[in-house]
């Protein structure tokens, strides 16, 4: 398997400790996949290649600091790319952006590690981003933005209080998405950890 792991943060953004953020998710991703990811800033023209899954990263800048042309042009190669990928927080508005949904800023922000639950379907499922993990787990937030209105291709599998979509799916598409931060995960609340493990279980099985 080859991964590639965007940033989709704003470059202006990627000072010292963001960077070292970044790093060790690489390394998790390294850890979970088999194998080290690629790592590209969607900027990069030539970055989008060469891979079996993708994952896109969060963003803490506004989405109006970023350079709407380049944003686009990450739309347009994710839409197109006829790969698993996995948006996480940013990454997985832009996923939905691909199909046509929108993004606002969140009634309510949410920071810290926070409850979420899972959709009855997923639970029924059981083989899915979620397959091993209670109906009820505890993952790391992070976000002032969400998706307010989700395309007819995807369907959710989680909700908060505070978020009715905080992750989605969409199998034709091959998109899966989280708008909390799974490689937050800590020991104390493992269950980002393997959300992730299943996602690249899920890109091995396509």
């Amino acid at each position: 398997m080859k991964v590639l792991f965007v940033l989709t943060e704003h470059v202006g953004h990627l000072n010292a400790e963001r960077q070292r953020r970044y790093a060790r998710a690489a390394r998790l991703l390294e850890e979970l996949a088999g194998v080290p990811p690629r790592v590209v800033h969607y900027a990069d023209r030539d970055a989008f290649r060469d891979s079996n899954a993708i994952v896109l990263s969060g963003s803490d800048a506004p989405w109006p600091d970023h350079d709407e042309a380049e944003l686009e042009r990450l739309r347009d190669f994710a839409a197109g790319c006829g790969r698993p990928v996995l948006g996480i927080c940013a990454g997985m508005q832009l996923l939905a952006q691909c199909a046509g949904g929108a993004v606002g800023h969140a009634r309510e922000s949410e920071r810290g590690f926070l409850p979420i639950q899972l959709a009855e379907g997923e639970i029924a499922a059981g083989d899915g981003l979620f397959h091993g993990l209670p109906e009820r787990v505890t993952v790391y937030q992070s976000h002032t933005d969400e998706i307010t209105r989700l395309p007819e291709a995807f369907r959710v599998l989680a909700s908060s209080p505070q978020s009715h979509i905080q992750a989605i799916a969409a199998d034709s598409l091959g998109f899966w998405g989280t708008q909390f931060h799974p490689e937050r995960a800590t020991n104390e609340h493992p269950a980002g950890r393997v959300v992730l493990e299943n996602f690249f279980a899920l890109a091995r099985a396509r």
